[in-house]
């Protein structure tokens, strides 16, 4: 589960930066799909340590005061 979370992250970002770059005129959809790859996303997501998927856990402050 985490490295299927790493790569969404990889895809998530790669996309949005370049759909950034697409709407400041520096990119194009063309450049969008040469520049991503399955193996270009696996290793991006394999880049990104320290990833968290699990929600914090404790108690309420509401309750200890």
């Amino acid at each position: 589960a985490v490295s299927l979370a790493k790569i969404q992250v990889a895809a998530d970002t790669e996309i949005l930066d370049e759909y950034e770059r697409i709407r400041d005129g520096t990119s194009s959809l063309l450049g969008l799909s040469s520049s991503l790859s399955a193996d270009n996303l696996v290793a991006m997501g394999e880049s990104f340590v320290g990833l968290n998927l699990y929600a914090p856990s404790g108690n309420s402050f509401e309750l200890s005061i």
